[in-house]
């Protein structure tokens, strides 16, 4: 608000414009910078939360192709930095995962910033599947990408535990 006082005064003393006139078009030029700022954010987010096996990866797959959106499994992108040998992480994410600990939000954040940047020329809808995982994970992602990005919601998948059990020893089958 103090910044639109002084355009308010800096126009006031140059022109002949009522004040109650200029005041009104300084708020409507805001609110305009306002809506061209959230428009330049075409890119949206969505979390993708659930225990293994209640069905994240299934869901994300049929909303990908049925939606057009794209579809991101943050432990996909983890293990396959792992096998990258050109990989600046790598190295540190599989020790990471192998002492059984979070990999670090800004090694994932960055990793997932780099996967949307490679494919909005495709999409611009994306569904990220296993991230954040914790506070920490979730509040490095805000402060990362409020200008990168509209984070929409979270959905999330719950299912009993002997579901899951039984989903996951399935899939060894």
């Amino acid at each position: 608000m103090a910044a639109i006082d002084r355009q308010k005064e800096e126009v006031l003393k140059t022109n002949k414009v009522p004040p109650t006139q200029v005041l009104l078009y300084m708020r409507v030029a805001l609110f305009l910078n306002l809506i061209i700022y959230h428009m330049l954010k075409h890119i949206k987010v969505v979390f993708v939360l659930g225990g293994p096996g209640s069905g994240k990866h299934t869901q994300c797959q049929l909303i990908e192709k049925k939606f057009k959106w794209k579809h991101i499994s943050a432990g996909h992108l983890l293990r396959d930095e792992i096998r990258n040998p050109l990989s600046k992480y790598g190295g540190v994410i599989e020790e990471i995962i192998y002492d059984g600990k979070i990999v670090p939000s800004h090694i994932t954040t960055k990793l997932l910033h780099e996967t949307i940047q490679n494919n909005q020329n495709e999409v611009t809808k994306f569904l990220i599947d296993g991230y954040p995982r914790n506070l920490e994970n979730l509040t490095s992602w805000i402060n990362e990408s409020k200008d990168f990005c509209d984070t929409s919601f979270i959905l999330h998948f719950r299912c009993s535990e002997e579901e899951m059990i039984k989903r996951v020893l399935n899939r060894a089958e």
